[in-house]
């Protein structure tokens, strides 16, 4: 994947563009961009055939860890990866530690270990899981 910075402005946004992506051949992100956002990889009141109706163009859709992070083990099991585990291999996926639409309580993290606040409670991920 590479970030090409097309034009920097005092005065605006950075414009670039996101590409290579090795999952997604010829898809190209225009930036700044929209980005979608997925609990448990399902976009909120929005199904899959209606996304298809709104457009054919890859889009990028957010998935927080907290809503997904029970379903780990399974989407291990599934060796496909986390797109094509909910459905949308279309799209790139943007993973995140932090849910935008939940509080997160603060000063959990340890050295090795982030601290993700799924509907169980506290679970602790590094980069091996």
């Amino acid at each position: 994947m590479k970030f090409v910075i097309q034009s920097v402005s005092s005065h605006s946004s950075r414009l670039g563009c996101i590409l290579d992506i090795e999952r997604l051949p010829g898809a190209v992100f225009e930036t700044p961009l929209l980005l979608l956002y997925t609990k448990g990889g399902c976009i909120p009141h929005l199904t899959h055939e209606v996304l298809q109706m709104v457009t054919k163009e890859p889009l990028c859709l957010q998935v927080p860890l907290s809503s997904t992070v029970h379903n780990q083990t399974a989407v291990a099991a599934y060796k496909k990866g986390i797109a094509e585990f909910i459905g949308l291999k279309e799209h790139l996926i943007y993973s995140t530690v932090q849910d935008p639409a939940m509080a997160t309580p603060q000063g959990y993290n340890e050295k090795d270990f982030v601290s993700v606040w799924s509907r169980s409670g506290k679970q602790q991920i590094n980069a091996d899981k």
